[in-house]
């Protein structure tokens, strides 16, 4: 098996990564998983290390269902270019909409919150402008204060019901999973 942790520099991927050995237990859980495909507007949230979870589920809509694509929001969140999932450019014409955003890894749960924030600003000056008016499902993966604050907003701001929203928190900054 090879893995790939884009945590930058520490944490707790990283740390199991390069302390494994060939025959060590490893439990793999991919977020895509959780993801329940709906016949509504999507709205997918990632920050790099559920990037992977978001392709794969991009790739099960246009095999399956392409035509799912065109009402299909994406945001990702990276520290960096590298960060970024391989080909993601590659969807923008075929979405709704795709928004990268550049932060560091620290920083997520703020620069969403600001891209979130100065969604609905826009919005509430020419509604046209609004990249989510119709969203009424949203996924969102990766760090935990980064995906509270998309469903915080979500449920508050866009007055979503909490059951078209998963959320899937599955790390946090400067603390070790058990």
């Amino acid at each position: 098996m090879s893995a790939e942790d884009v945590h930058s520099t520490s944490g707790p991927g990283l740390s199991w990564c390069l302390s494994a050995q060939p025959g060590d237990p490893a439990g793999l859980w991919t977020c895509q998983g959780l993801w329940h495909r709906e016949h509504r507007t999507q709205l997918l949230v990632a920050d790099p290390t559920s990037l992977p979870s978001m392709r794969a589920i991009l790739e099960y809509l246009a095999t399956l269902y392409p035509e799912q694509l065109a009402s299909t929001h994406v945001i990702a969140v990276t520290s960096t270019d590298s960060d970024s999932e391989p080909h993601l450019e590659d969807w923008r014409n075929r979405l709704s909409s795709l928004t990268r955003i550049s932060a560091p890894s620290d920083g997520y749960a703020q620069a969403i919150a600001e891209h979130l924030a100065n969604i609905d600003v826009e919005s509430s000056r020419n509604r046209q402008h609004k990249p989510h008016p119709d969203v009424d499902y949203v996924w969102v993966a990766g760090e935990g204060d980064f995906c509270k604050v998309v469903r915080s907003h979500a449920i508050k701001t866009w007055q979503l019901n909490k059951d078209n929203i998963l959320w899937c928190p599955y790390w946090f900054v400067g603390k070790a999973r058990p």
